[in-house]
């Protein structure tokens, strides 16, 4: 049976116990080149992913004739130069159980160019060695990507229902503005009460913040 309490300690221990899933998946992003512009291949293991938790992910390009008259639009180096044609986002909804004020989590997949003579290990290899995961995007975002589908994976498992809905989204185009992202995202509707976004910043530090920095 489904219940809205919670075992704070239980949970925490499942997700202790279950960390090499979280692992697991985070390799599968990290292995997945996703250079700004080149997103597609790695959102596909997200659709993936959301739906293996029963979730209806929303897949969709983001149309810059849609964002132009918003206040936040700007033409991003990477639309100039590949469009959003084969970039997609993907959303998906975790209903609450009831009117309980709505949590986004949001992430994104695009990171920078890689430099081979700056790695020593695989950027694209997702190693895991003495305890720390190497790769391209391993913190910056991937890793947040994988904690928060991971926190919601445990929820699921141990029958903890939320009074509010939960909006995981991860997007595009950050690197380069994140208008085709997050921009997109909001205009589309994705729009939580709060959100957390799992940018990496003096883990386990938590920023709080109210606007982005464009």
């Amino acid at each position: 049976m489904r219940t809205t309490s919670v075992d704070r300690r239980g949970l925490r221990t499942h997700i202790d116990a279950e960390r090499d899933r979280m692992i697991d998946f985070l390799r599968t992003l990290v292995s997945t080149p996703s250079v700004t512009g080149e997103e597609a291949a790695v959102q596909e293991h997200v659709v993936e992913k959301f739906g293996s938790l029963g979730l209806a992910p929303d897949v969709w390009e983001p149309d810059p004739d849609a964002l132009r008259d918003h206040p936040g639009y700007f033409e991003t180096t990477s639309y100039t130069r590949v469009g959003y044609e084969g970039r997609p986002n993907v959303a998906a909804v975790r209903a609450g159980a009831g009117e309980g004020r709505s949590l986004g989590f949001s992430g994104h997949v695009d990171v920078v160019p890689v430099d081979d003579d700056e790695w020593t290990y695989d950027p694209w290899g997702g190693e895991v060695d003495d305890g720390r995961l190497y790769g391209r995007g391993s913190a910056d975002m991937k890793g947040g990507i994988a904690a928060f589908v991971h926190a919601v994976e445990m929820l699921d498992e141990l029958g903890v229902e939320l009074a509010g809905d939960l909006i995981l989204q991860t997007t595009i185009e950050e690197e380069d503005g994140g208008v085709g992202g997050v921009l997109s995202a909001l205009e589309r509707g994705y729009q939580p009460d709060a959100a957390v976004v799992s940018e990496p910043w003096e883990v386990p530090n938590v920023g709080i913040a109210s606007a982005g920095a464009m």
